[in-house]
């Protein structure tokens, strides 16, 4: 075979093999559900005390970082490390998991609960919850807020 053959077959199959690689890389990738925060609020009255808690799962399947948890007229705090079923007290707020969880930080299923007791209820009462995260651009749609409401029963007499 002459030089001028050798080269030409040498150049459409390293071609051949180029193209065989882009076709192959150009596959789309499966890529996971980008994180999400859903949170459920709630509030009750007893004892003259008000229990207000937000409850906020990443539902999502990717990480989210710096997420804050609050309430409207209320703390807003960061997500603080935590150990698994050991609560820590953030200013006046409670914070739990039954995960061990990074500082600011919820993996896919990860879940916190922010709670916080006040005295007085003799009225309405009501809660607004919010959660927020550095992916998370529209914090008062659904799922990333929630709200809770009641009326103080009756006195009984």
């Amino acid at each position: 075979m002459n030089k001028t053959v050798s080269r030409s077959l040498l150049i459409a199959a390293s071609a051949g093999v180029v193209g065989a690689g882009t076709v192959l890389a150009a596959a789309p990738a499966h890529a996971d559900t980008p994180g999400d925060l859903k949170v459920s609020a709630s509030v009750v009255c007893k004892d003259k005390q008000a229990y207000r808690a937000v409850a906020v799962q990443n539902v999502g399947g990717t990480k989210i970082t710096g997420v804050r948890v609050g309430t409207v007229a209320g703390p807003e705090i960061t997500v603080p490390q935590l150990e698994k079923n050991k609560p820590e007290k953030v200013g006046s707020v409670l914070v739990g998991s039954t995960d061990d969880i990074a500082a600011g930080t919820l993996d896919p299923g990860q879940s916190v609960v922010v709670s916080e007791t006040s005295g007085g209820c003799d009225a309405p009462y009501a809660i607004v919850g919010y959660a927020i995260g550095d992916q998370i651009d529209n914090v008062f749609s659904a799922p990333n807020a929630d709200f809770d409401w009641g009326m103080v029963p009756p006195a009984q007499g």
